[in-house]
């Protein structure tokens, strides 16, 4: 491990984010609903992700991340959403093939913001021949006439 990813690993163990937890402890400090099994939610977690219990040696119950919230995606239709590891970019795809790269700079989305970003751009392309039109012509040429003859359908829906 490096100098780096250590210093980042202790930042995240120090915070109280919970886009930086994997693991926490069962206390009544935090709102939980069981959302099926032993599946729960909990409340005001950006990543709206599944967690599971763990006791512990120490006889503590922890709540513990069922899923890896890392490259979390969403999705609407045929439309995704996915966020890199450290949420500073996003990649919109059209059946799982890259259309665009969103970076945090240019659109002004955060870490604490990227999943209502990623709502909000996936109800645009879909409904917003516009916002699509926009969308492709940022890309090549060459990359747009290669999406245009592999969905046919993208290209009726131009504005």
């Amino acid at each position: 491990m490096n100098l780096d990813q250590l210093l980042i690993d202790i930042l995240k163990k120090k915070s109280d984010s919970l886009l930086d937890k994997d693991r926490i402890p069962v206390d009544g400090s935090i709102l939980i609903k069981k959302v099926a099994f032993d599946f729960y939610k909990v409340d005001n977690d950006p990543y709206n992700g599944l967690w599971t219990t763990e006791e512990s040696d120490d006889g503590n119950t922890y709540l513990v991340r069922a899923s890896d919230p890392k490259f979390e995606q969403k999705e609407a239709g045929d439309w995704m959403a996915i966020s890199d590891y450290d949420s500073n970019n996003i990649t919109l795809s059209y059946k799982s093939v890259p259309i665009v790269r969103m970076s945090s700079d240019e659109y002004g989305f955060s870490k604490e913001n990227i999943f209502e970003f990623k709502d909000a751009i996936l109800e645009k392309v879909s409904s917003d021949a516009r916002f699509l039109e926009e969308i492709m012509s940022s890309q090549p040429d060459a990359k747009i006439s290669a999406i245009y003859q592999s969905f046919p359908e993208l290209n009726n829906r131009r504005g």
